[in-house]
């Protein structure tokens, strides 16, 4: 058993896919295995994936059932403390997991939300200190949507909870529903000020 699971649906993504695995192999936290889900890639991902295969990263062959079973085929084998998810489009910066799992541990928190950063955009927000809240109060702010990205991407969650919880197979933006669930399962949500998460 690791500390981290993190989760990495891979349809048709080839000329992506090694600038996001490669960032979670130069992570400065490294208690983590990699769980990388083919949903029947025919581009030539496949293999890529198998390019990857080694101790600490599982590799999952399916065919195609889309996004929301590929994250669920995911949160059945996964076995760390916590769960990230990571889109193969995507990339992190090096420190993203230690950061996340910092925040979580130092305020025991059950999610921990982040920010997506897009490059050569200019933020204009104003930097502001870690707020942590109730289920109640964290589910009104998620649905003004003025302080949580709805993406699941953003965020680290406990183990226990996520993985009571399941996407929604045949649903478009089936990241808000799953948001919406594990705030109401979970106690303490931690928002912070910090863009690891490269879209």
């Amino acid at each position: 058993m690791c500390q981290l699971s993190i989760i990495v649906p891979v349809y048709q993504v080839k000329d992506y896919l090694k600038e996001c695995i490669d960032s979670i192999f130069n992570q400065t936290y490294n208690d983590w295995e990699l769980i990388m889900i083919d949903d029947g890639s025919t581009d030539g991902s496949a293999e890529k994936c198998d390019g990857y295969a080694c101790e600490k990263v599982k590799i999952i062959h399916q065919q195609n059932e889309g996004l929301s079973e590929a994250r669920n085929r995911g949160l059945e084998i996964a076995t760390g403390a916590y769960i990230g998810f990571i889109d193969s489009d995507d990339y992190i910066l090096p420190n993203y997991f230690e950061t996340l799992i910092s925040f979580a541990e130092q305020y025991h928190a059950d999610i921990v939300c982040s920010n997506i950063f897009v490059p050569k955009k200019k933020e204009h927000s104003i930097p502001r200190a870690p707020l942590l809240l109730d289920r109640y109060h964290a589910m009104k702010q998620l649905i003004i949507q003025n302080l949580y990205n709805h993406g699941v991407c953003v965020k680290l969650f406990r183990a226990e909870i996520a993985k009571s919880v399941r996407f929604l197979r045949g649903f478009t933006s089936e990241d808000v529903l799953f948001s919406y669930m594990m705030f109401k399962s979970a106690d303490r949500i931690l928002s912070i000020d910090y863009r690891g998460y490269v879209y």
